[in-house]
């Protein structure tokens, strides 16, 4: 957002901090537990949040290491009380309704999959990482943009489940997007997680590879969201703007 006094979670919406709202929506939505990971500019954020929300838990990243990186110290906070059962994450800026949380964990609680992501229709966020199908029709795994386009640079291929897939093939396999907010059976989660590695366009950590690794052992299902004013993020101030209009009030 090009803020040097303010972290992108705490630009308001609607004159409300956009993770005091977002987790106000995940409340409504069924959600009782929540642990933030926070690094940059973190008093700002804790106080933000604990002012709204006194209840949750705060677990620090010292390095910027990848979305993984962050569930990964989460999830292992949480194994140390003992926790089990599902756990939903998702990223701090962004904005969801209740209903979709709702259903998010009702397909959680009522399928055999370890893990359910959200998925929107390719064109409405087009920067996203790919939600790719395997031969059958089944979600086999999630290819983030930089590694199609590294792929597509060098002509190597990208692994994907058990094929390795040509980047023009990966897009054509993919009708969705990956929209960043899914629910985890934790064991499965803990065990994935500590599967993953940094070798990617990015060197980073990808949260998004665990769903590769499960789809392997066992159907990923999806929640495919029609309306993309149901889970919106942003990153420049016309984004927000937009945000503000949909969510602040």
């Amino acid at each position: 957002m090009g803020s040097d006094d303010t972290p992108k979670v705490c630009f308001p919406v609607g004159g409300m901090p956009a993770i005091v709202r977002a987790i106000d929506a995940y409340k409504r939505g069924g959600l009782k537990r929540f642990v933030v990971v926070v690094g940059y500019m973190a008093e700002q954020v804790m106080a933000a949040v604990a002012t709204a929300h006194p209840e949750v838990s705060f677990v620090y990243q010292a390095r910027a290491m990848g979305t993984g990186h962050a569930a990964s110290i989460t999830v292992e906070a949480l194994a140390s009380e003992g926790y089990s059962g599902t756990v939903v994450v998702a990223v701090g800026d962004m904005l969801t309704v209740p209903s979709l949380v709702r259903e998010v964990l009702a397909t959680s609680d009522n399928t055999a999959a370890n893990a359910v992501l959200t998925a929107l229709p390719k064109r409405s966020r087009s920067t996203a990482g790919r939600v790719v199908l395997d031969r059958s029709g089944n979600i086999a795994g999630i290819v983030e943009l930089p590694d199609i386009i590294r792929a597509r640079n060098t002509g190597e291929g990208l692994g994907v489940g058990d094929e390795t897939l040509a980047a023009d093939v990966v897009e054509e396999r993919s009708d969705t997007v990956n929209a960043s907010l899914y629910a985890f059976e934790f064991t499965a989660l803990r065990e994935a997680l500590s599967q993953i590695r940094p070798d990617n366009a990015q060197s980073e950590l990808y949260l998004t590879d665990v769903v590769e690794i499960l789809a392997r052992k066992g159907p990923v299902e999806a929640v495919t969201v029609n309306d993309a004013t149901d889970l919106m993020s942003f990153n420049t101030p016309e984004e927000l703007a937009r945000v503000s209009e949909v969510f602040g009030h």
